[in-house]
């Protein structure tokens, strides 16, 4: 059994309420509105009607009101029923929309993965597929030129590829879209991969190797570089003692030194050498190469403030350091020694060459025999300090 209009009226505009079940009750409430109105035509010309009875026209004059108050609901119902429906519609639109636009962004990405993944690593290869047929054909002419006997001659291989004829037309006359004449765009950055812009690819590959240059340069002058040549320039360099074997009047030369060249005359030298080239140099320029002493230096050297360090040290021979400073000839790694024991040690220069020998004094009288007394040398011993005095009484 059919529910009553009013009923299903008030179901349809809860969210159960489907579109064609409200867009039929619409319908179907529109019908009573006609009905209502003809109904109330007949109660309103009854209660006017004077040969009715009085009680009979008051019952059909409220009957009038109660058609009145019923065909408003129903009217109410409409409005309230139509924006229902509007809004459904809109919602259904908007999610219509919604999967149309889902759609579309899930094709778009899958081609733009596509696009990147698969296509795009053609785009170079295809490019270099061109170079490679123009390259061809650009030497078929010469080959053409000096074919054997009887040979036909040689089209391109596009032209084979895609059956056209030599007048780059299609049978129909149609001019032929080369493939060698297309552009290939760069994927992800300006410029054309086809064709080659040779004058921008070379700029480009010259920037790119001024880069790696400023870079290595770079590099170069870190300050860890730097040492690391150093030492390695110390470990293949040595110091050593070289005489030409045969002077031959003229100086020998030029010879490979660390850090440039040397010519080398009668006299001997100490040269720093590169210590894989002695064989090589002293058969070249006939040499006798032999390793270097140990560079010497003038230090001056002093006990250290706490009166510890005195005594002998060894350098070319044994040298007495007491309560004054002394100057001594050393290496570097015996002054190393020395500021290890304690001792102050000051670094005078290089070793200044040996001047001429002078000319002796004469020799002078003997001085005459010094006063003696009881075995004891009284001058001598009036020269002694109290210390030395002591010394000399056997006293500690």
């Amino acid at each position: 059994m059919a529910k009553p209009l009013e009923k299903r009226q008030h179901e349809l505009l809860g969210p159960s309420g489907r579109l064609a079940d409200i867009r039929a009750t619409i319908a179907e409430t529109q019908a009573a509105i006609v009905a209502l109105d003809a109904e109330e035509a007949r109660y309103r010309a009854r209660a006017v009607d004077i040969t009715v009875p009085l009680d009979e026209a008051r019952a059909a004059r409220d009957a009038v009101r109660e058609i009145d108050f019923d065909r408003e609901r129903h009217r109410a119902w409409i409005t309230a029923a139509e924006a229902k429906v509007a809004a459904i519609v809109a919602d259904e639109g908007k999610a219509a929309k919604r999967a149309s636009y889902d759609a579309a962004k899930a094709e778009r990405d899958a081609l733009a993965a596509e696009l990147r993944d698969k296509w795009a690593p053609t785009l170079e290869a295809f490019a270099a597929f061109l170079a490679r047929l123009e390259a061809n054909a650009a030497q078929l002419p010469a080959i053409n030129a000096a074919r054997p006997n009887g040979a036909e001659a040689l089209i391109d291989a596009e032209m084979l590829a895609r059956g056209y004829g030599g007048n780059l037309c299609w049978r129909g006359a149609s001019p032929v879209k080369r493939l060698v004449k297309m552009t290939i765009p760069r994927f992800a950055e300006p410029g054309d991969l086809w064709p080659v812009d040779r004058f921008h690819a070379a700029m480009a590959q010259a920037a790119e190797a001024e880069h790696k240059r400023l870079l290595a340069t770079r590099a170069a002058r870190s300050p860890e570089a730097v040492a690391a040549r150093k030492a390695a320039e110390d470990a293949r360099h040595g110091r050593f003692r070289v005489r030409v074997n045969r002077y031959p009047g003229t100086n020998v030369g030029p010879i490979p030194v660390r850090g440039g060249q040397r010519w080398l005359g009668a006299e001997e030298a100490t040269l720093e050498l590169d210590r894989a080239r002695l064989t090589e140099l002293a058969t070249r320029f006939n040499l006798t190469i032999t390793e270097a002493p140990p560079e010497v230096q003038r230090y001056r050297v002093s006990v250290g403030r706490d009166g510890y360090s005195g005594g002998l040290m060894t350098v070319a021979g044994p040298a007495q350091v007491g309560s004054r400073p002394i100057e001594v000839e050393m290496t570097e790694a015996q002054a190393e020694d020395a500021r290890r024991a304690g001792r102050i040690v000051e670094c005078l220069g290089p070793v200044a060459p040996a001047a001429e020998a002078a000319v002796p004094e004469p020799v002078a009288a003997a001085p005459a025999p010094a006063e003696v007394r009881g075995g004891v040398d009284i001058e001598a011993l009036s020269k002694l300090s109290a210390k030395e005095l002591l010394a000399a009484m056997g006293e500690p």
